[in-house]
């Protein structure tokens, strides 16, 4: 088992990480949750807070799988910081360069360089979307999203705004983009003479640096479900750590962790077909 303290910046950069590694939300995890209060909230803590020493947002359990993790807990806050990340890409690239920024960019939400006029108009032309969306994440997508958000969240990730596909599949997915948007839109229209260096120098590394959270990576078989619950419980490896951990956000509700632990000893496809 592995526990290092990380910024995301610091985590994309870090050898042992990988550069072109991939996190997974687990396919029957539930949807992208988090409501407006707490996203301002996490926000102003991030400004306010994250300037001197950070601000603590919790942990992020993953468990390592080859070239991606699975990450068991901390989906969440590793979601609404990607959104931000997205959102202020799409201010941006209404009022600078684009490409003075997009590389920078874009190596925190893809995994290798993308042409993103490219990836909307194969998705439009798609007839299932789903699959399209799925292909694009496991393709590209520095973060793997469930089954519920896949079409949301890639919607968000290549570019689209809320009016032109399927966003208000996932309503809290859009306002937290719509939140983001808003403000990064407000600060670099105030400050247009010097938009880049603002997006380069502050707004950046607001989601970036200013966050701190500690990663807890461990192989499958450094949990033991005997020496945390006892013989009589019989609790899926990647889910029992769900018993025991607590993190800012919106608790996990006891149907959550039932399904989560009945689904997970299925393969993907069965995964699909029970949810």
């Amino acid at each position: 088992m592995k526990i290092e303290p990380h910024t995301l910046s610091s985590l994309f950069k870090d050898p042992s990480f990988g550069k072109s590694s991939q996190i997974q939300i687990p396919i029957y995890q539930r949807k992208y949750c988090w409501n407006s209060k707490i996203v301002k909230q996490l926000y102003n803590d991030l400004v306010f807070n994250g300037t001197s020493f950070g601000h603590h947002i919790g942990k992020l359990f993953f468990q390592k799988k080859l070239a991606s993790r699975v990450c068991i807990d901390g989906q969440q806050r590793l979601t609404t910081l990607l959104i931000g990340i997205c959102a202020l890409r799409d201010a941006a690239l209404e009022l600078v360069d684009s490409e003075k920024i997009l590389d920078e960019i874009h190596s925190y939400i893809f995994v290798k360089s993308v042409d993103l006029k490219k990836l909307q108009e194969e998705y439009l032309s798609s007839e299932d979307k789903y699959a399209k969306a799925s292909e694009i994440a496991k393709n590209v997508s520095r973060l793997i999203p469930s089954h519920d958000d896949r079409v949301s969240n890639i919607e968000i990730l290549i570019g689209f705004k809320g009016d032109q596909t399927n966003l208000l599949q996932n309503s809290n997915m859009h306002n937290t983009r719509q939140i983001f948007y808003k403000i990064f839109k407000s600060q670099l229209v105030k400050q247009q003479v010097n938009s880049l260096a603002i997006v380069k120098s502050s707004l950046i590394p607001i989601l970036t640096i200013n966050g701190k959270f500690v990663i807890i990576e461990y192989e499958e078989s450094e949990i033991n479900a005997q020496e945390c619950f006892g013989e009589r419980y019989d609790v899926g490896k990647s889910n029992q750590i769900l018993f025991y951990i607590k993190t800012p956000g919106i608790d996990l509700s006891y149907s959550d962790l039932i399904k989560n632990h009945l689904l997970s000893k299925l393969d993907e496809t069965k995964q699909i077909a029970n949810l």
